[in-house]
């Protein structure tokens, strides 16, 4: 389905040391949904997927979903603490989703449902709070016009291991 607005962004850790796109997508087939629940994971390294359109309903957060992005961390933040380079990407992150769609509500999964997640040791408010930077500025190509829509594609692809087709 769908997704007809976006007003906030949810925030999740994946509640295993360790995981991929792959791993998640598996884990909520098992679960009798349609792949993987999240827009996106940030993996420990930095890294950035997206795991579901972001104008489609997710699956993360129970009676949440029709009006939210899920965003969810690799990790297990009730017993270890955030790798910076991940902290950073997921700021950038948030910051980039909260400037596309110009909303300011972030939460914590336990804000909406029965849950300890993202864990206790999920640095929130570092991350919720962060705001759009000049970090996430295209890189100038040649033939490309600066903030030409191809341009600022290439440059989020690089930047967070999409493969969405430039034109």
């Amino acid at each position: 389905n769908t997704r007809t607005s976006t007003e906030r962004i949810i925030l999740h850790h994946a509640d295993a040391k360790t995981c991929s796109a792959e791993d998640i997508h598996r884990w909520h087939l098992a679960n009798g949904w349609a792949g993987a629940g999240y827009h996106f994971l940030v993996r420990k390294d930095g890294t950035i997927y997206r795991l579901r359109p972001e104008d489609k309903v997710g699956a993360h957060a129970y009676g949440s979903n029709y009006n939210s992005i899920g965003v969810c961390f690799e990790g297990n933040y009730m017993e270890e603490d955030m790798p910076e380079v991940q902290k950073q990407a997921g700021k950038e992150l948030v910051a980039y989703l909260k400037n596309k769609y110009k909303i300011s509500t972030v939460q914590k999964h336990k804000d909406v449902c029965a849950t300890s997640c993202p864990g206790d040791k999920f640095p929130f408010n570092e991350i919720a709070k962060s705001e759009t930077s000049n970090e996430i500025i295209p890189k100038p190509q040649e033939n490309v016009q600066k903030g030409n829509v191809a341009e600022i594609q290439a440059t989020l692809n690089d930047r967070y291991g999409l493969n969405i087709a430039v034109v």
